[in-house]
């Protein structure tokens, strides 16, 4: 279990790292950097909720992965892994993983449409990305 909890905690770390070095907007730092960020009321509004429809799919492919990655673990626990089978529980992992980590990117993706140019400046200058 405690693999499985630090593989799906890796996901999304890993994701955040690839949308962060591509400047991608995260929903949480926009929503702390709100007032700096001088959003208005429909932009925190949509982000707030954007925040919370990512938190719900990103929970329950969460708990998809360490579900799976456990069903992979017991394979080789209880005797019975074979090579038919740890390949489909590592696939059934493995696509998972990837639809958590699209769920949690296409989130950071979604940002583009509800900062302003100016606010995507403000937010780079903040997060300390090189603002060319």
């Amino acid at each position: 279990m405690r693999i499985a909890v630090i593989a799906a905690g890796f996901i999304l770390a890993a994701s955040t790292s690839w949308a962060a070095s591509g400047h991608q907007h995260g929903l949480g730092h926009v929503l702390d950097m709100a007032k700096d960020l001088a959003l208005t009321p429909h932009q925190h509004h949509q982000t707030s909720q954007a925040f919370e429809e990512m938190k719900a799919k990103a929970s329950a492919l969460g708990n998809a992965v360490i579900a799976a990655e456990e069903e992979l673990n017991q394979l080789f626990a209880n005797g019975s892994a074979t090579t038919a089978n740890v390949a489909s529980a590592s696939g059934k992992a493995a696509e998972l993983r990837g639809r958590l980590r699209g769920t949690h990117l296409a989130y950071h993706l979604q940002m583009r449409e509800i900062l302003s140019a100016e606010q995507v400046v403000t937010y780079n200058k903040m997060r300390g990305y090189s603002v060319d």
